[in-house]
């Protein structure tokens, strides 16, 4: 048997190849902004409902997920967290609005 933190070191090395081949799929850059950096992208779901997915569908599996469904692109997209968050938080990214004082939103 192999030990623990061997086990550990592949799972993390497969779940980083799962990863860059779903961010690869889908631009490898935040659909927003551009961001490149890897380390601030996440995926999207565009209509927002993870929360629905995600109870069919634990988060954990999702690089698997999309993979195995071909990485579709009517329900996700790669964004960065900032431009996830303020898509969530403002309902809507700055990037791709015009708002003249976007905190007063």
């Amino acid at each position: 048997p192999l030990p623990k933190d061997e086990i550990a070191r592949k799972l993390k090395n497969a779940k980083t190849k799962r990863k860059n081949i779903v961010f690869a799929a889908y631009g490898n850059e935040c659909s927003c902004c551009q961001e490149t950096n890897p380390i601030v992208l996440t995926i999207d779901h565009v209509h927002n409902d993870g929360n629905i997915h995600r109870k069919q569908i634990p988060q954990t599996l999702l690089y698997g997920w999309l993979i195995k469904n071909n990485f579709p692109t009517d329900n996700f997209q790669l964004l960065c967290r900032n431009c996830n968050y303020a898509k969530w938080a403002y309902d809507g990214c700055p990037h791709n609005k015009l708002i003249t004082d976007f905190h007063s939103a």
